[in-house]
């Protein structure tokens, strides 16, 4: 069957540990459950996603038990997270071109101004002296 984990819908503050960095959609979160006597579900910390981030992002991933209880279907998400993988490696490709590119560019002009320097320096060197009006009228 399918994996359903309910996750509490109303998380005291305490509850909650920041986001997980990088993530840009749907945040990853420790969620605290509340069990009593009459719940099936454990209580303790688990890894999850919050129900209503998911929902937010992709609803037909979430669906709202008779307790009231917002449930993940896991087992939907491979495909979309399998998609994402994608689409972040076709993003880091066309960054890592860019990259190259721009360090190609930075070494044209490296070269461009190092070549441009020797020809002024070689410019000045064969200009002959004249000493400054500065240093005439100190004589």
């Amino acid at each position: 069957g399918e994996l359903l984990l309910a996750l509490v819908r109303h998380l005291h503050a305490d509850h909650v540990v920041p986001p997980v960095h990088g993530a840009q959609r749907v945040q990853v979160s420790l969620v605290q459950e509340v069990g009593d006597e009459e719940d099936d579900r454990p209580a303790g910390q688990h890894v999850g996603l919050l129900a209503q981030d998911v929902q937010a992002v992709f609803p037909e991933l979430v669906t709202e038990g008779a307790d009231g209880y917002l449930s993940v279907a896991y087992g939907k998400l491979s495909a979309l997270l399998l998609q994402g993988l994608h689409e972040q490696q076709a993003t880091i490709a066309a960054q890592a071109q860019q990259i190259e590119a721009l360090q190609a560019e930075v070494e044209a002009l490296r070269q461009d101004t190092a070549a441009r320097l020797a020809a002024l320096e070689a410019a000045l060197s064969a200009r002959p002296h004249t000493p400054s009006p500065a240093a005439s009228a100190k004589d």
